[in-house]
């Protein structure tokens, strides 16, 4: 008389646990790539969006100039710390006009609660160029 005998053995299931292991950590290291990309275009969003606030404002002001106050171009600001920066969930958003001419550039670094969490950062300037001057730029 001969048993039947179905199942699978400790091996295979090893084997097959060890592979659903590798496929879930490729998937997590994707949607970590996924989700840090979003925050990239919503960041550069955000910059072209000031950019074109403060050209507005610079054509809106008699004589025609730019302003530091982020308030002043709609953007809500952290008034303990200056006009000129503002926080959102993932960046921190400040800029610098000099006393003559255009500004020469809108920068930011991402935070996390108010700690940072990387030491990259995206510098662009008034015309929209990405500038990869800054050390460890996303662009």
């Amino acid at each position: 008389m001969q048993k039947n005998v179905w199942g699978f053995t400790l091996l295979e299931l090893l084997i097959v646990i060890t592979i659903l292991g590798f496929l879930v950590m490729i998937a997590v290291i994707r949607y970590g790539n996924l989700l840090e990309n979003s925050r990239a275009s919503v960041a550069y969003f955000t910059l072209s969006n000031i950019i074109g606030a403060e050209k507005a404002y610079y054509w809106d002001q008699e004589p025609p100039a730019y302003t530091n106050n982020l308030t002043a171009l709609g953007f809500p600001t952290n008034p303990s710390v200056s006009d000129n920066y503002f926080v959102d969930d993932y960046f921190n958003y400040s800029f610098n006009i000099p006393a003559v001419g255009a500004p020469a550039a809108f920068a930011l670094r991402r935070l996390v609660n108010g700690v940072l969490k990387a030491q990259k950062s995206y510098k662009m300037d008034i015309n929209g160029e990405k500038s990869s001057a800054v050390t460890n730029s996303y662009w």
